[in-house]
């Protein structure tokens, strides 16, 4: 049951991110800027957190090594990544709904890679014929595992990294256990199979991306390359940045245009006259932050990411990392929303004989929930998709008590409409977003009804 209105303040809960109040928004970032709440590690890759082997595991790594070993691998190396992210993700695709078991996503990969080193190394020294489908998925592996660290690797570190990897590090795990492994192949002969090892795929071109009507659904493509200039395949990420940045889907394409063409049929209408331009490069740790956060704990799924997603997991991380920490890892200045703060205040005082007293503390509880913290531009910053109406509403909500809940519900339609005067949406796509905003500011919160559930049950690749 939700909690009865306090004397200490008028939130229910407290929501991580940057304030819709300019001024408490500037702390925060002068906080960022000296280092007290940076999200990322220090050189040396993220801070041995030693967690031991749940139970289900070794059955469950043991499913994946006997697929591995039934059939045959690709050569060509994006496919084999393929393989091993369906691999990998059916079977964690499974585990994510079975009751009563916790998951932690990076550290079940890393001993993974772990086991398939041990017993691809057993299968060479025993000599067994299977041993090339282990190196395959071993190195397919080691290709999508995504790096914990946004600082540029020395040599020194390299080998830091492969004599001692951090063992609840997939990435180090995964490529110390190939550098093993190539040794025993060496050892014993077995340098003439089509397959071998390389380094993760990094950028070969400039990133394009598109957005939908509303302004608040992003296409990010990109070139990846195997170490060469010429790119070898695209990788596109569907994001959808109404309540907090998330990947909502992600893959590999033949070309740009074909990563377009799919994501417009996944958007629906809202995304028809979607046009792909090149992607500014400050835009892109913006578009990516779910992809590129790496404290400790931000591996977690919901149980609602569709299968196709939760084959991706490790590989759309690593692709974003890999996108945005190439040239060292830079987010940029996020777009200052303090203007707009200010200027709907004055176009509502404008409209209205009175204003309350607080209303700067509303618009700004509007503003906190408004979408992710940063936006990559103006544009994504006045979205006002009916998707996202709605996640504010309920986060409104959800997080306050119902009387100042309510109040900021009740300006949500002119706060709608002010967006929608500085985007010029079309009218059909405008008109969809004032019925929303209509109508989540007739649904009224009471301190007496149990707190919001998001409905998983819908697709992750809505439509807006």
């Amino acid at each position: 049951m939700a909690s009865k209105k306090r004397s200490s303040g008028k939130r229910k809960t407290q929501r991580k991110g940057l304030s819709g109040n300019p001024q408490r928004r500037a702390e925060q970032l002068a906080q960022l800027e000296t280092g007290a709440a940076w999200a990322h590690p220090a050189p040396g890759g993220i801070p041995r957190r030693k967690i031991e082997p749940a139970p289900w595991w070794p059955e469950s790594h043991a499913r994946i090594l006997a697929a591995v070993r039934a059939d045959p691998w690709p050569s060509r190396l994006i496919d084999l990544e393929t393989r091993a992210c369906q691999l990998t993700g059916d079977e964690f695709y499974e585990q994510i709904r079975s009751p009563g078991k916790g998951l932690h996503l990076l550290y079940w990969l890393a001993e993974l890679a772990a086991r398939t080193g041990k017993e691809l190394r057993a299968a060479i020294e025993d000599g067994a014929a299977d041993w090339d489908r282990l190196w395959a998925f071993l190195c397919g592996l080691a290709l999508t595992a995504p790096r914990s660290s946004p600082f540029p690797e020395t040599e020194g570190g390299k080998i830091a990294r492969l004599t001692t990897p951090l063992d609840d590090d997939p990435f180090e795990v995964a490529q110390a256990e190939a550098a093993k492994a190539a040794v025993a192949r060496a050892d014993h002969g077995l340098t003439d199979e089509v397959v071998t090892a390389a380094n993760p795929a990094r950028p070969a071109g400039d990133p394009v991306f598109a957005r939908d009507a509303y302004g608040s659904r992003f296409l990010l493509a990109a070139p990846f390359g195997y170490g060469q200039d010429e790119p070898d395949h695209w990788y596109a990420w569907d994001i959808d940045m109404c309540g907090l940045d998330v990947v909502v889907g992600a893959g590999v394409f033949g070309s740009a245009k074909e990563a377009l063409e799919e994501w417009r049929d996944a958007v629906g209408t809202a995304a028809s006259g979607a046009a792909l331009t090149a992607c500014p490069e400050q835009a892109i740790p913006v578009l990516l932050d779910s992809c590129l956060d790496n404290r400790p704990y931000t591996d977690v799924v919901d149980g609602g990411e569709s299968r196709e997603l939760v084959r991706e997991l490790y590989r759309m991380r690593q692709r974003a990392r890999a996108l945005a920490w190439h040239a060292g890892f830079s987010a940029g200045d996020p777009y200052d929303y303090s203007p707009d703060y200010h200027a709907f205040q004055g176009w509502y005082a404008g409209r209205h004989d009175a204003v309350p007293e607080d209303f700067g503390d509303t618009v700004a509880t509007i503003v906190n929930d408004w979408g992710p913290p940063e936006y990559p531009d103006a544009g994504s910053f006045y979205a006002c998709s009916p998707h996202r109406i709605k996640d504010t509403a309920v986060l409104l909500r959800d997080q306050y008590t119902a009387e100042y809940a309510n109040a900021s519900l009740h300006v949500l339609p002119e706060w709608v409409e002010w967006c929608m005067s500085q985007a010029s949406p079309d009218e059909i796509f405008a008109a969809r977003s004032r019925a929303a905003a209509r109508a989540e500011s007739m649904a009224l919160a009471s301190d007496d009804t149990a707190r919001a559930e998001y409905d998983y049950e819908e697709p992750l690749r809505r439509q807006e």
